[in-house]
């Protein structure tokens, strides 16, 4: 039965790789490469890190605590952003949930895994310059004789001051 087990696994993943995702679900070469290295990382994690033995790895390791513990190691041990972390898991949750469709048996897990929420990302306030600083920056640039663009760049910084454009939207 164990045998059996490991060939399922091996067989679920090729299937999945290279007929679901592609076939099925018709997602970029870029998805299938990424869910691809996803499933390379989750098995070195797997072998380096629990100690299972690929040759006999069994289709019940792919379980909620093994991909929590996965999740976990990106982000301490190999210092992932929240965003590669939340991307990794979307790759192990939709293996699961084809897994589970596939092989019935297996659904009870691959709802564990499915269930496992992504990590918001906390984004960065934009820092913004206050009025004194930027009259300080608008007097060098208007002082500066030697440039002959002076006058450009003080429109150009008023407008993105007096817009709240970024330098990109202004280009």
């Amino acid at each position: 039965l164990e045998k059996f087990m490991s060939a399922d696994l091996a067989h679920y993943i090729r299937v999945f790789l290279t007929q679901y995702l592609n076939h099925e679900c018709n997602r970029r070469d870029n998805t299938i490469i990424s869910y691809r290295d996803t499933i390379k990382l989750f098995l070195r994690f797997l072998q380096n890190q629990k100690g299972v033995n690929l040759q006999s790895l069994s289709i019940n390791q792919l379980n909620v605590e093994n991909v929590r513990g996965f999740l976990d190691y990106l982000e301490q041990e190999r210092k992932c952003s929240i965003s590669t972390r939340n991307l990794r898991l979307a790759g192990l949750k939709s293996l699961a949930n084809y897994i589970g469709r596939e092989a019935p048996e297996y659904l009870e897990a691959s709802t564990q895994i499915s269930q496992i929420c992504s990590k918001k990302k906390i984004h960065k306030t934009a820092d913004y310059l206050e009025e004194a600083e930027l009259k300080a920056i608008l007097r060098q640039v208007e002082n500066d004789t030697e440039n002959k663009h002076r006058l450009r760049d003080y429109a150009l910084l008023l407008l993105m001051y007096n817009t709240g454009a970024r330098a990109q939207e202004i280009a």
